[in-house]
């Protein structure tokens, strides 16, 4: 090792004064470069986090002028036009009503409806015939204020009504048949407009064309008619 060194002095010493000048200056920035280090802050102490409140009146004043006011509760839906079809009568406030469809039964009808199972099969007790509906008959239903079946009304035909009233023990069934002759008549018809509006061009009844809506409307889109459809009854 001091050989080496030797040699390096030796080899240092034989050069021209400029070039031991400039290899000195090379040695020492490159010391001094290499000793240096920068002088970087460091935040160690966490961010200052100061909170303000602010009334109401000078939040809503920072607020774009299309925002809501946040002291408010979102407002009741807005009113949206309906359909026809969607028109309720105002004797159906508290009533329930159904029109029975493919595969339905007394128990999935009802049950969907969150009416519990020991009522529908008190229900069904009173009158066998329940188990076997048809598809286009009517059910409408009203409850007690637990929530709890009390009435039950089931038409079987335009002749025949069936009711089921509670009672102590179960339900109680009541049938009231319609006096007259039927006879059974074709009515024909063009959409024009909406399919409200030509049905009842075409001789229906409002109650008429309720009928037909519920009936139908697991089958088919009313609003999707177009003009110059036609349907017959």
């Amino acid at each position: 090792m001091q050989q080496i060194a030797r040699s390096v002095a030796l080899a240092f010493n034989n050069l021209p004064r400029p070039h031991r000048v400039m290899l000195g200056s090379l040695t020492v920035l490159t010391l001094a470069v290499a000793v240096w280090r920068p002088y970087v802050y460091h935040p160690e102490s966490a961010p200052i986090v100061k909170t303000i409140e602010l009334e109401k009146s000078e939040i809503r004043s920072l607020l774009p002028e299309a925002s809501e006011p946040i002291d408010q509760a979102a407002q009741e839906d807005e009113a949206i036009p309906q359909d026809e079809l969607d028109d309720k009568t105002a004797g159906e406030v508290g009533v329930h009503e159904y029109v029975v469809s493919t595969g339905d039964t007394l128990s999935s009808i009802l049950n969907q409806y969150g009416i519990d199972m020991s009522d529908i099969s008190r229900l069904a007790a009173s009158d066998k015939e329940l188990r076997n509906l048809k598809i286009g008959q009517q059910l409408s239903w009203t409850l007690t204020a637990d929530g709890d079946l009390q009435r039950l009304t089931w038409e079987v035909s335009r002749r025949e009504t069936r009711t089921y009233d509670r009672t102590a023990n179960g339900f109680k069934m009541s049938s009231e048949m319609q006096q007259g002759d039927w006879v059974n008549s074709l009515l024909k018809g063009t959409v024009g407009g909406s399919f409200v509006a030509s049905a009842k061009e075409a001789g229906l009844t409002s109650s008429e064309i309720s009928a037909v809506i519920k009936a139908m409307q697991w089958q088919m889109d009313f609003r999707k008619l177009k003009k110059g459809d036609e349907f017959s009854f």
